[in-house]
């Protein structure tokens, strides 16, 4: 993401929004700097958004696991 650091991003999604990535997308539209990152995970009806909601949950037992990552259809692409 240009502008913003992965580990940026990540603490911002954890300290910032409380895990709410709505509240994040929302934030990122409204950050010029962001838009290209927003587009990207829009793609597929919001693709991107649902794998890193799935990933962040509070507990890890209810996050992916590697595999299911890889699995993804974000990751597959198949909604391009």
């Amino acid at each position: 993401m240009k502008g913003w650091g992965v580990v940026e991003w990540c603490r911002g999604l954890w300290n910032t929004f409380q895990l709410d990535v709505e509240a994040m997308r929302e934030y990122c539209i409204a950050d010029e700097r962001l838009g290209e990152a927003v587009k990207f995970l829009d793609v597929g009806k919001g693709a991107g958004w649902e794998l890193v909601q799935a990933m962040v949950k509070r507990d890890y037992r209810e996050r992916p696991i590697a595999e299911a990552v890889l699995n993804h259809r974000f990751m597959g692409g198949a909604f391009l």
